[in-house]
């Protein structure tokens, strides 16, 4: 009986301590937590470490690289405009320029029809009598009669021709210059949408005078074709010179048949009928009735290849100073589309986008 009091008061006793013991570690565990919650707040102020993580969120990743490879996107879409912008101003320019040189073509086509009228007898000795005048009285009565018959269907139409031509390269270079004048408003748009400084101002001035430079170039090479030729879109100027050529062409038909004329012969131009056996004389030349029906056979196939070749020549400087030289600005502003990669590249220089 003894005993088993013993063991209950033992039993007791072991209860108890056990108690104590773990009361005694929660205390010092809730204490230890609430020093390491301090600790972690440098400034004095209590938070717990649920707050700490809360209150530090990690930063959101930097978009710079985003934005430059929008950047070259764009760059690269403007380029490709331009391209195409520059590929339709040449196409353009090809479609009014054979507009132009179909247009000479249409004009040899009527110099048949043109010069039918000099196979009449009375035409031929009016041309004869023009001729005889202007070297008696320095006139200009045969460039007067080349005026009324060939202005009309034979220069106007070839000068129109060439004006398409003239017409179609300034067209050419202007739509040209527009083209390139907005794919760098685009690309300097573009540039100031980086992060930190815009594109470098002179960049994109030393790309405008480089090409300012060639296309004086090219310009200047035009000027010295023109002087040696005919001034294409000068129409007084063409007038003068195609009315003087034909009628020394017609002049040099007329006075190769003629004869050479006797003192009998030598008589004031007649003007009037020019009856068989009649001569018309001056300046040692003389032509006879015989003479001028022989013109009637040979002058129409002469006129028509001098015509010819004074068409040829109008169409000759128009190619000149059109042609060679629109394929040639052409290829400048081809190759601006790398100098203006180039130059929006190098934008990324001034940037902090990729610091």
């Amino acid at each position: 009986m003894k005993n088993n009091t013993d063991t209950i008061r033992n039993s007791g006793r072991t209860s108890v301590a056990g108690s104590i013991l773990a009361l005694t570690l929660a205390i010092v565990g809730f204490v230890l937590l609430k020093n390491a919650g301090r600790e972690l707040d440098k400034a004095g102020h209590v938070r717990t470490p649920i707050e700490v993580v809360e209150s530090e969120p990690i930063p959101a990743p930097s978009s710079s690289t985003e934005e430059i490879v929008r950047y070259r996107k764009e760059v690269e879409a403007v380029l490709a405009d331009y391209d195409r912008e520059v590929a339709r101003a040449a196409e353009d320019f090809r479609s009014h320029f054979n507009e132009g040189r179909a247009g000479f073509a249409e004009v040899r086509t009527h110099l048949p029809d043109v010069v039918k009228e000099y196979r009449k007898f009375g035409k031929v000795k009016n041309v004869v009598v023009a001729v005889a005048t202007d070297k008696i009285r320095k006139t200009n009565h045969l460039g007067e009669l080349v005026e009324a018959d060939f202005m009309v269907p034979v220069f106007a139409p070839a000068l129109e021709a060439a004006g398409k031509m003239d017409g179609a390269y300034a067209v050419l270079r202007s739509d040209l210059e527009q083209s390139r004048t907005t794919a760098i408003q685009r690309l300097e748009i573009a540039a100031s949408n980086l992060p930190g400084a815009p594109i470098a101002p002179d960049l994109m001035k030393t790309l405008n005078e480089r090409t300012e430079r060639v296309v004086r170039g090219v310009q200047s090479a035009i000027s010295t074709v023109a002087e040696g030729g005919v001034a294409i879109g000068v129409a007084g100027g063409l007038e003068l010179a195609f009315i003087a050529s034909t009628a020394r062409s017609i002049a040099t038909i007329c006075t190769r048949v003629a004869a050479k004329a006797t003192a009998s012969a030598a008589a004031p131009a007649a003007d009037g009928p020019l009856p068989f056996g009649d001569v018309i004389a001056v300046a040692g030349l003389a032509w006879t009735a015989y003479d001028i029906y022989e013109l009637t056979r040979t002058m129409p196939r002469k006129l028509q290849t001098a015509l010819a070749q004074s068409i040829d020549g109008i169409e000759a400087d128009a190619i000149a100073g059109t042609k060679d030289p629109a394929k040639r600005v052409i290829g400048v502003y081809k190759a601006e589309t790398d100098e203006m990669r180039r130059a929006a590249y190098a934008a990324l220089k001034n940037t902090t986008a990729l610091n």
